[in-house]
């Protein structure tokens, strides 16, 4: 299957805590510098620091997650696609096909 290029910064990604405190935990393209620009920051809130340090983590890891599912896809639609040869249950397929069109909706 031949995939379209990506309609993203591309990854790997990184987080950036830089300033201790309530600051907002950035996430650029890894080895970016600052003056590049973050792709996107998410704000430490009061009693929610651990959550919203893995929610940036998450995003970060977005691009690696997206290209893992699109090699599964790629590897079980082979010359029968979605046969019982690939080894995944239909449904996982389904999840991750899924998966894949919301990330790349608008494009």
């Amino acid at each position: 299957m031949i995939t379209a290029p990506a309609r993203h910064t591309p990854g790997p990604w990184e987080t950036r805590d830089d300033h201790p405190g309530l600051k907002p935990i950035k996430i650029f393209q890894k080895g970016a510098r600052a003056s590049n620009g973050c792709i996107a920051q998410v704000m430490l809130r009061d009693g929610r620091e651990h959550l919203n340090r893995a929610d940036a983590r998450l995003i970060a890891a977005a691009p690696n997650l997206l290209c893992a599912l699109k090699s599964v896809r790629d590897e079980v639609s082979g010359p029968q696609p979605y046969s019982a040869d690939s080894g995944l249950p239909m449904h996982l397929v389904e999840i991750i096909i899924a998966a894949i069109n919301l990330a790349e909706e608008d494009q």
